[in-house]
C-alpha cells in the first residue's frame, strides 16, 4: 500500500519475506543441499584422511575467492557507463537484457542458456 509506494518513490529496494517468485529457487536450494550431503562420503574415503581439514579449508577459501572476484568484477563491469551509456549505472536483474538484440556475444550466451 502506502509504504510500498513511498519506498518506491525514494528509490529504496524492497525485500519480500514471502512471494510467489520463490518457487524457482527450490531446485537450486535442493541441489545445494544434496551436493553438501554427498561431500561427506568423498572426504570420508579420501586417500590421506589426515589432510581433510586442510583440504576443506582450502576448498571453501577458493570458492569464496572465486565468487568474490566474479561478483566484484561483474558489478563494476555491468555498472560501467562506458559500456552501457544511458543506464545511469543501474544493473538489470537479467544482465543479458542490457545488451542489444544484435549483439553477437549476448546472442551466443542466450543460445547456450537455451540449449542447456
Amino acid at each position: 500500500g502506502y509504504y510500498l509506494q513511498e519506498a518506491h518513490d525514494k528509490g529504496l529496494s524492497i525485500l519480500y519475506l514471502a512471494d510467489t517468485g520463490y518457487a524457482h529457487l527450490m531446485g537450486i536450494l535442493g541441489g545445494g543441499y544434496y551436493l553438501h550431503n554427498i561431500s561427506i562420503p568423498i572426504y570420508r574415503n579420501s586417500k590421506n584422511p589426515e589432510n581433510n581439514l586442510r583440504d576443506i579449508f582450502l576448498g571453501y577459501t577458493l570458492v569464496f575467492l572465486s565468487y568474490s572476484i566474479c561478483g566484484v568484477l561483474g558489478y563494476y563491469g555491468f555498472s560501467s557507463l562506458n559500456l552501457f551509456p544511458g543506464r545511469d549505472g543501474i544493473i538489470e536483474q537479467n544482465c543479458l537484457n542490457m545488451f542489444g538484440v544484435n549483439d553477437f556475444s549476448a546472442m551466443f550466451v542466450r543460445l547456450c542458456t537455451f540449449c542447456q
